[in-house]
């Protein structure tokens, strides 16, 4: 645990580690959501892998799941510090959007607009992803997890694709 806030709350579900953000970063992609979303679940895996590998078993990290759940319900002080955390993480991840298509600017889905406006809509995606997924997947496993967090990504963008204007 890095500091009190993570062992209360645990990793922020929108964290890219460091190695994970040159790579994303460096690597061109077709869906920068999609990319993003494969390495926050491979952050969060591998630190439950970590915590595996202390002696921590899957009931004991569900067990803790469902703790932190109940905290940031009953505590509204936890629960300002989470959104502060999902907030500085959302910022965070804009920075690396905009450094990715810069790197690749054969990635851009909008040319017509500033790279800093396609990555706030990105990031937007991203973010409205990891909040559905957190808001409609409390009693799953972790295992679901790599399934069920790609889905809300491909759900919002599909009903993006069905809005006219």
């Amino acid at each position: 645990m890095d500091c009190k806030d993570e062992a209360i709350l645990g990793i922020p579900q929108m964290t890219i580690s460091e190695d994970r953000r040159a790579i994303f970063i460096d690597t061109p992609s077709d869906n920068l959501v999609r990319l993003a979303l494969e390495l926050m679940l491979d952050t969060l895996n591998a630190a439950e892998n970590e915590d595996i590998e202390h002696g921590a078993d899957e009931e004991f990290l569900a067990t803790l799941r469902n703790r932190r759940r109940e905290i940031l319900s009953a505590e509204p002080s936890a629960a300002l510090m989470s959104l502060n955390r999902f907030r500085e993480q959302a910022k965070m991840l804009h920075q690396l959007i905009v450094d990715h298509l810069t790197a690749h600017p054969g990635d851009r889905k909008l040319p017509d607009h500033s790279i800093p406006v396609e990555a706030s809509i990105i990031n937007g995606l991203i973010r409205e992803s990891v909040w559905l997924h957190l808001t409609h997947t409390a009693h799953t496993r972790p295992s679901d997890r790599s399934r069920l967090l790609p889905e809300a990504g491909e759900t919002i963008t599909t009903l993006a694709k069905e809005l006219t204007w």
